[in-house]
């Protein structure tokens, strides 16, 4: 149960071989389907900078789609190092492929918004080599479930291969599980939510040494010290130009997700160590004015040296989202 020291995470994304089928290669292949971002609106993000997608087309199969997606070799948030981009830009790009899917695929009104109810990865060393020009990728995406109301998405669910390379070798694979809300029903949902303002805020809570969550500088810090080991808060930073690209009412989930993967680093440290593996359960909304209290609970060691941590959210005692964190260990 969540909250809890008990419970297992769900069915968790793992690498296969049985998802290298072919594609529409002549589609994705060509050069202008990496030739600049997909509309902002598209994928919820403000700044044209932190648009990851480049091309869209529908598939041939019913509910499948390609998606291309470009990370940068530098990422002023989810930076490079030693060689290997950061494992959450495989988050956030499926994370907008989804949305991608739902406003160009299934015709969702952009003023509809979207739930992202869990997430899961799986991406392999090859997957993150940054090898010294920004990373063209493909995601070959099929979905499940889908749901409407008459004309009107309600959700589906989305699994993503991740493909690269002149053959399109799968390296990684994401998961999504997504709901699309009409505004009436999300100002019932919300009910009396303010979204953060423009202005940072005053007073921000002193971070954990950058070193040991694995960023290079204090801005990129999202959690505080507390008294109790491997527990801290989370520092909520609204001027944050990527985790809080635009005004929201709540905490976002790559925020959450940010935090459970510093955490986990923490939980590991001084060992260098990636997080190639990941699944989280988002279970209700974090609100900003609420302090969320992180914890981590180190799991064991997997046989290739990797390290489980799972990651547990509460505010007022109640869980908001939990994560199951596997840390690799990296040369």
């Amino acid at each position: 149960m969540i909250g809890s020291h008990e419970g297992t995470a769900p069915s968790t994304v793992r690498i296969s071989s049985a998802l290298t089928s072919n594609v529409r290669t002549a589609a994705v292949a060509r050069s202008e389907f990496f030739e600049q971002p997909v509309p902002r609106r598209f994928v919820h993000r403000a700044s044209v900078a932190e648009v990851l997608i480049t091309g869209f087309a529908a598939d041939a199969a019913p509910d499948t789609f390609l998606l291309a997606a470009q990370w940068p070799r530098g990422h002023s948030l989810y930076r490079t190092v030693r060689g290997l981009h950061d494992p959450l830009l495989l988050a956030e790009s499926v994370r907008q492929a989804g949305l991608m899917i739902s406003h160009v695929g299934y015709q969702a009104p952009l003023a509809h918004s979207s739930i992202m109810r869990n997430m899961a990865y799986d991406v392999s060393a090859a997957g993150l080599a940054c090898e010294g020009t920004p990373t063209n990728l493909i995601l070959s995406a099929t979905c499940k479930d889908v749901r409407f109301r008459k004309d009107t998405l309600l959700g589906f669910q989305i699994i993503a291969a991740l493909r690269r390379g002149l053959l399109l070798e799968t390296v990684g694979i994401g998961t999504g599980e997504i709901q699309c809300v009409s505004p009436a029903a999300y100002r019932r949902l919300r009910g009396g939510a303010v979204a953060t303002p423009d202005t940072p805020p005053a007073v921000l809570p002193e971070p954990v040494s950058p070193v040991l969550v694995g960023k290079d500088i204090r801005a990129d810090v999202v959690l505080t010290r507390t008294e109790a080991e491997n527990t801290w808060l989370l520092r909520c930073d609204t001027s944050h130009p990527v985790l809080f690209d635009h005004p929201v009412d709540h905490v976002p989930g790559m925020v959450l997700i940010e935090a459970m993967r510093q955490a986990a680093h923490c939980a590991v440290y001084p060992r260098y160590s990636a997080m190639t593996r990941f699944a989280t359960k988002f279970e209700r909304y974090a609100e900003l004015n609420l302090p969320t209290v992180v914890r981590a609970f180190p799991e064991g060691e997997d046989a290739d040296g990797s390290v489980r941590v799972r990651v547990e959210l509460s505010q007022d005692a109640h869980p908001v989202a939990v994560g199951w964190c596997v840390c690799r260990n990296m040369p």
